[in-house]
């Protein structure tokens, strides 16, 4: 559905969402630009046209590749930017070369995708990036859902959209191996309805960009913990923990043992961030005790000093 839907609207996309959305594609492509000084590689997952990521890439001298599971859209793309290589192919699929990016940007492309298979692409951008390398994604910024459907989109195709809240979406990122650098809901104005996406920016760890500083990690923990731990209802967790494939439990305690490993291979200076996690971890066995009704950003909170 997706295929043909881009096949039909390809260039009415692009040019529909050119004023509203163009903006803010600009603004974090050049954010992981920044994030990945001396980058030579991108991944432009969900390219479309090419007019978008892809073009911005190329201009700034990357060798971009270009992905798409609209064949036409394709097509658009070698007419319009011919200096990047593409794919026609499915993201959730696809085979590529392990650490052979330093950027990936995926604008408006994986909420086409069932949301239950957001968590091994996130996996597999992780592994497609080299150490230290950027990815830039967008996914649903307000109520999440299994499936929705338009069967007049833009007046023409039949198109299909799928995603998690904001929060289940940070912690499939965390989940995936990929530290959070930056997450913000924006707004964007389509067709006079105020509609929402969040934007985020994660790192591959290691390389030049695990360069970090202690407040960036310090921060950078507790981004993690507030999303991948703190969350406020039984419910909303329980989401989350069905999203991942695991036991609530097993949830929680991967995510300090997560945060507890990485940071004891810090250096000295940084180390200070670990211990109050520490004391955390000594409540480990008690976890799975916790009714539903434990506030569990509070803990986080304490946990963190």
């Amino acid at each position: 559905m997706v295929a043909e839907g881009y096949d039909r609207v390809h260039q009415v996309y692009a040019d529909w969402t050119a004023a509203s959305h163009d903006g803010l594609r600009r603004r974090y492509t050049d954010l992981a630009l920044e994030l990945a000084p001396g980058a030579r590689t991108a991944l432009d997952l969900g390219c479309g046209t090419g007019r978008h990521g892809t073009a911005r890439l190329v201009e700034r001298g990357l060798e971009v590749t270009g992905v798409d599971i609209s064949p036409r859209s394709i097509d658009a793309a070698r007419a319009q930017v011919p200096d990047a290589a593409y794919v026609v192919g499915d993201m959730a699929g696809l085979e590529l070369v392990p650490s052979s990016f330093d950027i990936v940007v995926a604008f408006y492309s994986l909420i086409h995708v069932p949301r239950e298979l957001h968590g091994s692409v996130l996996t597999r951008i992780a592994a497609w990036l080299r150490p230290g390398g950027v990815v830039v994604a967008t996914m649903f910024g307000g109520r999440g859902s299994a499936g929705s459907y338009d069967d007049a989109w833009l007046d023409t195709a039949r198109m299909y959209w799928s995603g998690w809240e904001p929060e289940v979406s940070l912690g499939l990122v965390g989940a995936a191996g990929l530290q959070v650098v930056r997450s913000e809901v924006e707004t964007v104005v389509e067709d006079g309805d105020d509609v929402q996406f969040l934007w985020v920016v994660g790192r591959r760890p290691g390389g030049a960009g695990a360069a970090q500083t202690r407040h960036t990690r310090y921060a950078d923990c507790m981004t993690m913990l507030s999303f991948r731990v703190a969350q406020r209802d039984a419910d909303e967790a329980q989401r989350w923990a069905e999203a991942l494939g695991v036991d609530r439990s097993e949830l929680l305690r991967d995510a300090l043992r997560r945060h507890l490993d990485r940071l004891a291979s810090e250096d000295d200076v940084d180390r200070w961030v670990a211990s109050p996690l520490d004391d955390g971890e000594r409540s480990l066995g008690d976890i799975a005790e916790w009714g539903p009704a434990e506030d569990w950003a509070d803990w986080a909170a304490d946990a963190a000093g």
